[in-house]
């Protein structure tokens, strides 16, 4: 019994720790909600079995798999950030997705300023993150308008500021003018967390590991956001894999756009992302919610 005890003392410890998402989650690409995985899992980050587990709480084994579940699911949810992409949402629509997200317990929420202090309104309890998008979706503004932005998001409240980087300026090898713009903001944010945004339809493989590696290492970013404004999943892993490499622990890597599914968002987390921000993701929250909780 003393041993159990030991056993579950690991189990509190974990919560504190960064989340992870196990590889067995993911084998073949696939959530399998049947119980043998729940029994698997448990086991093998417990050493305790779901027997002994229940035998100690006085609870059946599908009570405990779908406790055990649900604490995992949260773990997730801490990494999702739900994005408004569009102004023209209305508010009893809007009061509806910060509630779940509240619920949920994302990370944060990344709308345009204009929505960052009815999102804090909104928002139960308050440790949800309201971020702001800049010179969303394109990046084209001006330098001194992004900054002008920027300067004002944050006198609204805002808790992080998401800065989408031009496409044409990156091409056109304007790097020292985006290096300077972002280490502006940056200063400005002082302890606020910078995301600089890259648009990962339109820039090369190449395109994207040379600017990665320039505002990794120059602007002292909290995260730079590889973001697909249309789906493309065959590139998912494969941009994931080489911005981590990229930015070589100089910054976080979050992944931004039309992600849409559990199994997508699993395998990417399992290579080191650091967070997802898509439109979707409160349906992703859904289908994790009824794969890992409701079918156990």
């Amino acid at each position: 019994m003393e041993e159990l005890k030991e056993n579950l003392d690991n189990i509190d410890d974990e919560v504190n720790e960064e989340i992870e998402v196990k590889n067995e989650i993911v084998e073949e690409k696939s959530i399998d909600t049947e119980e043998t995985v729940i029994k698997d899992f448990f086991i093998k980050e417990t050493g305790v079995s779901l027997k002994e587990m229940a035998i100690l709480f006085g609870q059946t084994e599908e009570e405990i798999s779908k406790e055990y579940g649900s604490f995992k699911a949260k773990k997730v949810y801490a990494k999702l950030d739900y994005i408004l992409e569009k102004p023209n949402i209305s508010y009893e629509d809007f009061k509806n997705k910060c509630q779940s997200i509240s619920s949920y317990g994302f990370k944060s929420i990344t709308v345009l300023p204009n929505f960052i202090g009815l999102s804090k309104d909104l928002l139960t309890p308050k440790k949800v993150q309201v971020k702001a998008l800049i010179s969303y979706p394109h990046g084209e503004e001006h330098h001194k308008v992004k900054v002008y932005s920027a300067r004002q998001a944050l006198k609204l409240g805002a808790d992080g500021l998401c800065v989408v980087v031009s496409t044409r300026m990156i091409r056109n090898g304007n790097y020292k003018l985006i290096v300077k713009n972002l280490k502006r903001i940056v200063k400005m944010a002082k302890n606020k967390p910078v995301t600089a945004i890259l648009d990962a339809n339109l820039l090369s493989s190449f395109e994207l590991d040379k600017i990665c590696k320039i505002i990794s290492k120059e602007c002292k970013l909290y995260s730079v956001m590889p973001y697909f404004f249309k789906e493309d999943n065959a590139k998912y892993e494969e941009v994931a894999k080489e911005l981590k490499m990229s930015v070589n622990g100089k910054c976080h890597v979050d992944f931004g756009g039309e992600i849409s599914t559990v199994n997508e968002t699993i395998s990417l987390f399992t290579l080191g992302v650091n967070s997802i921000s898509c439109k979707n993701s409160l349906d992703i929250a859904s289908e994790l919610n009824n794969k890992i909780i409701s079918s156990v």
